[in-house]
């Protein structure tokens, strides 16, 4: 061997080790996608602030579980009375053997997070391996799911923590249904916080718990019923029974109408209202128009 060609051969493996080792400490390359986004912010809550980049965030990501598209198959086979199994309802641990995460998902996700920077100590997995726990700042939150967290408080004084998009590698992404914190808006607003002059719905002031009108939820329409009441091409603003009937494949004649009976439940802050049910009669049950359960 020549003697020039030493140095070069030095050159080429401390070259070949200095990128072997920089493969190793770097995540696997994998083009980030978006997860999921949310495009507003929910009727009484306002942005605040940004968060705090030292604070931290309980992350939990939900990992995705097999055979959830046949679970109603499941459902039916014990409790279909046709069915041969019928009655023998799963135990817990039945239940989450069959749901639990494939092993190469658990890996994935694992290993993403470990390239990503966080120790071992600081993983953790939720009894039927189904969630995976990492308390991680906002900075790590933001830098690892590319987002950007927002404290929003909402009318009654509750704060609250959320992204409005957040992004995951390609190849984790298949992996993960969701993480939170991140796009959610499922805080629990107690009625005991909300001040007695707040009221969702203006129109209803100086309303009590429980009485008509009082609550958070408003009717799920996009705008005002008018000619949409028999139409299939608007069941995505405006649900009706004619849009269940074709989403469910109900097919019903009555036959036995004088047998047939219905009740109406009330759950607080929800009240049942007579004015309301011929409202309902009128435009899809003209024949119970005026009639009282």
């Amino acid at each position: 061997m020549r003697p020039w060609t030493l140095p070069l051969l030095s050159n080429l493996v401390i070259f070949l080790l200095g990128s072997h080792s920089l493969a190793i400490s770097q995540p696997l390359l994998s083009p980030l996608v978006p997860h999921e986004k949310r495009n507003h912010v929910p009727a009484g809550w306002s942005y605040l602030r940004k968060h705090h980049a030292t604070a931290v965030l309980p992350l939990r990501f939900a990992l995705s579980q097999p055979n959830i598209h046949a679970i109603d198959q499941y459902i039916y086979d014990i409790s279909h009375p046709d069915s041969r199994n019928y009655g023998n309802h799963w135990t817990a641990a039945q239940v989450a053997e069959r749901f639990a995460p494939r092993n190469d998902t658990i890996q994935v996700v694992y290993t993403w997070l470990l390239e990503s920077g966080f120790a071992t100590n600081r993983i953790r997995f939720t009894k039927a391996k189904s969630w995976i726990e990492l308390n991680a700042t906002v900075e790590e939150a933001e830098r690892l799911l590319n987002a950007q967290y927002y404290i929003y408080k909402h009318a009654s004084g509750k704060e609250h923590v959320a992204c409005k998009s957040y992004y995951l590698p390609a190849h984790v992404a298949a992996h993960i249904d969701l993480v939170t914190p991140t796009v959610h808006f499922n805080a629990i607003v107690s009625a005991a916080l909300e001040p007695s002059h707040l009221e969702i719905h203006s129109t209803h002031q100086n309303i009590k718990l429980g009485m008509p009108g009082k609550g958070y939820s408003s009717p799920k329409t996009t705008g005002i019923a008018s000619d949409i009441f028999n139409q299939l091409e608007t069941c995505d603003q405006h649900i009706t029974p004619l849009c269940l009937r074709a989403l469910y494949g109900v097919v019903y004649e009555p036959r036995a109408a004088n047998r047939n009976s219905y009740a109406i439940a009330e759950y607080t802050p929800q009240a049942y209202i007579p004015s309301d049910l011929d409202k309902f009669a009128k435009y899809f049950a003209p024949d119970i128009y005026g009639k009282r359960p």
